[in-house]
């Protein structure tokens, strides 16, 4: 194997070489032109092409061909000779050259007369071809030798313009690099500008799309995923994004190697929430629920579903209207349920409520007047945490009340009297009542001084002993079935009392507090 022979055109041979044979060969400076005479062997064949090559820095610079340094080994080559520069070797190489267009860029959907400016192009369009690209024109309108009109047909993206002339050996060839293009691309217009999860497409409106489905692609900016395009006219795309929810997405479209873009294009549709199934709930949590809506993504975006203002301890997405949330521990009623999908929420209002707390029973029945008892208070749907729980009975709240577990809590009673208080439990402004389910020590007399008086009353007694309540609204003293003239309560343990006229021995006084009752005879 002698090389690499890039065949191109069915006319032109380029041949690569290393440039440290050729410098063996002869010294050469950039600008320099030499002729070489390469024997190409294929197919167990040869044969001598003579080819003329121009030193020089890179290949956009060359007139014919550059000479490029490759690794060695890559090239070689195998008989060469070097000859003198002389005008029969001149004639070698090519003549032509391109040095501008007009227009520098063509219509993506139609034909474009184009006018080449450059020299050696000779008289005879029967000797020429011009390629934008790699496709090839030979219908001329004019032909001179420094000037060629040709009509094109639409395309896309910036092209190579290449005027070849066949009448020279080898073949004369001049170019102008990234020198013309095709009209680039424009959007104007991106509908709609809310996508749903389900069917996430666009139609993308503007100019130079070009005139069949190929050379066009799209990208989401933000995330650099492909979009899926389809062709519909010079004017428009359909494009097909990833449904992946969120707000305020660029899309940048390639037509031909030139893009467009435009930013903040599109988002998706916010998710919505419409029903809950369950609606209420224990309020322990751990329960499953169910959330209806729209927009909850063509697959799982991460879904995050929030009860008031908790958030549920596991979520898993069902499709793009369902989702199912574990509950997490509450109290609470009338809560609103939301729903984030990619930072877009949805709400409905007022929708949720954990079950209201129940009392079944209490370690207690009664307790001493004095503050200090403590009972234990059972039931359900206290809260599967500490969400505040309040207590109390007969109307007097609770000196604390410690959680103990959703069934449990622990009132440390406060000072009560009276008989048929009620039990009274509030979480979370929900409220559980069990009515006259505990009393209070009844009142203890313990002596009465003095023990005696006159029958004309207006005495002035002093009733000491226990539970006498409270306050002065709820004592009341008598004197067999005569009630004090007046009392006055002084403590829990002694009340003042002015008694009436009367008479009579061993005469029995009671004390009642809050409707309970306690006597002494003497």
């Amino acid at each position: 194997s002698v090389g690499t022979l890039f065949h191109w055109q069915n006319e032109l041979i380029v041949v690569k070489i290393r440039s440290d044979e050729l410098l063996r060969l002869a010294p050469y400076t950039t600008g320099q032109i030499l002729n070489f005479g390469i024997k190409v062997t294929t197919g167990g064949q040869s044969a001598h092409l003579p080819i003329g090559i121009e030193i020089c820095t890179d290949k956009a610079s060359c007139a014919m061909f550059s000479l490029q340094n490759t690794s060695a080994g890559d090239w070689s080559v195998v008989e060469s000779q070097a000859h003198a520069k002389s005008a029969a070797s001149r004639r070698l190489l090519s003549t032509v050259a391109v040095t501008s267009v007009s227009p520098t860029q063509a219509s993506t959907s139609g034909t474009t007369n184009l006018f080449i400016s450059g020299s050696g192009f000779g008289t005879n369009g029967g000797n020429l071809k011009v390629f934008v690209g790699s496709t090839e024109y030979t219908n001329f309108q004019a032909v001179s030798d420094t000037f060629i009109g040709v009509t094109i047909n639409a395309g896309l993206g910036n092209q190579t313009l290449t005027v070849l002339r066949t009448d020279q050996v080898p073949d004369g060839w001049g170019s102008l690099p990234g020198g013309f293009r095709y009209t680039p691309p424009t959007i104007v217009a991106i509908s709609p500008e809310a996508l749903s999860h389900t069917s996430p497409t666009l139609t993308v409106s503007g100019a130079n799309y070009g005139t069949s489905s190929a050379g066009q692609s799209a990208t989401v900016v933000e995330t650099g995923a492909s979009a899926s395009t389809t062709w519909k006219s010079d004017t428009s795309l359909v494009i097909a994004v990833p449904a992946t929810g969120g707000v305020a997405y660029s899309l940048e479209i390639d037509i031909g190697g030139q893009t467009a873009s435009k930013g903040a294009a599109f988002s998706f549709l916010a998710p919505t929430v419409s029903s809950l199934k369950p609606f209420s709930a224990a309020s322990s949590g751990g329960s499953a629920m169910t959330i209806f809506g729209l927009s909850f993504g063509a697959s799982d975006p991460g879904l995050e579903i929030f009860v008031g203002s908790t958030i549920c301890s596991a979520v898993t997405w069902s499709s793009n209207t369902a989702a199912v949330c574990t509950l997490p521990p509450g109290v609470f009623t009338g809560l609103d349920v939301s729903i984030n999908s990619t930072a877009q929420f949805g709400t409905i209002l007022n929708a949720f409520s954990y079950f209201a707390p129940s009392v079944s029973v209490t370690t207690l029945t009664n307790a001493p007047v004095e503050a200090g008892s403590v009972v234990t208070v059972f039931g359900s749907n206290f809260g599967g945490g500490d969400f505040g729980a309040k207590s109390s009975i007969g109307g007097t709240d609770c000196g604390s009340t410690s959680w103990v577990s959703d069934s449990a809590v622990i009132c440390a009673l406060g000072a009560g009297s009276g008989g048929s208080n009620d039990v009274v439990m509030s979480v979370g402004r929900q409220v559980a009542t069990v009515t006259s389910a505990f009393t209070f020590d009844k009142p203890v007399i313990n002596v009465t001084l003095p023990q005696n008086g006159p029958t004309t009353g207006d005495v002035t007694i002093t009733v000491s002993g226990l539970n006498f309540g409270l306050s002065d609204n709820e004592f009341a003293v008598s004197l067999g079935s005569t009630t004090c003239l007046s009392k006055q309560f002084t403590d829990n343990y002694q009340a003042v009392c002015v008694i009436p006229a009367g008479s009579g021995a061993g005469l029995q006084v009671t004390a009642t507090a809050s409707q309970l009752q306690g006597s002494l005879t003497q």
